[in-house]
């Protein structure tokens, strides 16, 4: 199946750049990631806000534009209504790095229930501001509510995510087949690195001018030669983005997911121990509130952080005698602590 090629706008000052009210059908077309309707009885969305791609720059009305940098990646921002409470909902693909924490919208936040949503995990909490939140990803798109007004129910965030749709059938499908390199923003622009926090490991990739090279797992093979690509049982390699020089990159992350679903990712992250850029060994916990310890496994100390052991998301750190590693899984109904050990040992 062809790779879903969305429509993106000349520059920042086009009139295809403009922040405008666009209908659900007609916003897919701009998305680099498959827009969902919710169908819910308890909560109604609105027509909403697109913000369509366009090259890195900085636009004269900042209203409602990406604030951390030049780029101008796409989005889809609408009024969804409850019983007793109103709030907004964003769409768009994540493409900064691995989520942090499965779900970047609650970074720092110490309070958030999981809630299973058929083989996906949502996850529902407070913002940064205080407000409640809720979140989760659903296939490439990262679906974020912020509650405005009110408070909704578990019961109502549950049945508003079981409820979403995708805007077209086609276009998901061929997100879905689609390489995350293929749809990454960088993959188009040049952009400086966004240097968002990355799972439970304080590290930050420097510096924001760092090249930054996404390839799909076709393209990664020859580039990757020297360095033996993991097989992970029911996994594919999708792509892989590099950072820095292409023949010697400063940080490799590998894309793998589950099958046709893109949503159920394991990243493995690598760097040369004690290089420039690379994540310290021993890891330092970041500011995110989780549990970790370290093990021994196969003569080898794991640092493991998670959240809960009953879905994660599950973190490991190791070393060898030339790189270190960061291991990431998506949390879902299956990845327990028992999933994790498991892929861990095959790794090592």
């Amino acid at each position: 199946m062809q790779a879903w090629e969305h429509r993106t706008a000349a520059s920042i000052v086009d009139l295809a750049a403009r922040i405008r009210v666009a209908d659900w059908e007609d916003a897919q077309e701009w998305c680099n990631f498959a827009l969902l309707r919710p169908d819910s009885a308890a909560v109604g969305a609105r027509v909403g806000t697109l913000r369509p791609e366009a090259p890195p720059g900085i636009h004269a009305d900042r209203t409602g534009r990406f604030c951390h940098g030049l780029s101008n990646r796409a989005s889809y921002r609408c009024e969804v209504v409850g019983r007793n409470a109103r709030g907004h909902l964003k769409q768009f693909l994540y493409d900064l790095g691995p989520p942090a924490w499965d779900h970047p919208l609650f970074w720092l936040s110490g309070q958030i229930e999981p809630i299973c949503v058929g083989e996906g995990i949502a996850w529902m909490g407070r913002s940064p501001s205080g407000t409640q939140a809720a979140s989760m990803a659903v296939d490439h798109t990262l679906v974020e509510l912020d509650v405005v007004e009110g408070c909704f129910q578990r019961e109502e965030i549950e049945e508003f995510f079981s409820s979403l749709r995708p805007v077209s059938p086609v276009a998901q499908e061929r997100v879905r087949k689609t390489p995350l390199a293929l749809l990454c923003y960088q993959r188009r622009h040049p952009d400086l690195l966004i240097t968002v926090p990355m799972g439970y490991w304080e590290h930050r990739r420097r510096p924001p001018a760092l090249l930054t090279t996404p390839l799909t797992s076709e393209e990664a093979l020859p580039a990757l030669a020297e360095l033996p690509l993991p097989i992970l049982a029911g996994y594919t390699l999708d792509s892989a983005i590099l950072f820095g020089d292409v023949g010697d990159p400063q940080e490799i992350d590998l894309v793998y997911r589950r099958g046709t679903a893109p949503e159920h990712w394991i990243r493995l992250l690598i760097w040369t121990a004690g290089a420039d850029g690379s994540l310290a060994f021993p890891p330092k916990i970041d500011r995110q509130p989780c549990r970790h310890h370290a093990i021994r496994l196969n003569g080898s100390t794991v640092w493991h952080a998670w959240l809960t052991l009953e879905y994660g998301q599950h973190e490991a750190v190791w070393r060898d005698a030339t790189r270190v590693y960061m291991l990431m899984c998506k949390p879902a109904p299956w990845t327990g602590l028992v999933f994790f050990s498991r892929l861990i040992e095959t790794l090592l």
